[in-house]
């Protein structure tokens, strides 16, 4: 029993976790992107890789 609750813990735990990390990657990369090489990167990237990939509706 008490290992169960445990379990769920460290399961719930883990999932805060993840959202946590996406979080901060996309609040990174919102602040790298603001930069003047963060800007030529981005462009770099849409020019060679993301027109390239079909959009989706």
């Amino acid at each position: 029993m008490v290992i169960d609750r445990w379990e769920q813990v460290g399961e719930w735990a883990a999932v805060v976790l993840v959202v946590l990390v996406i979080v901060a990657f996309c609040f990174v990369t919102g602040l790298a992107v603001r930069t003047a090489v963060g800007r030529w990167v981005f462009a770099l990237l849409e020019r060679r890789l993301f027109k390239r990939v079909p959009a989706t509706i």
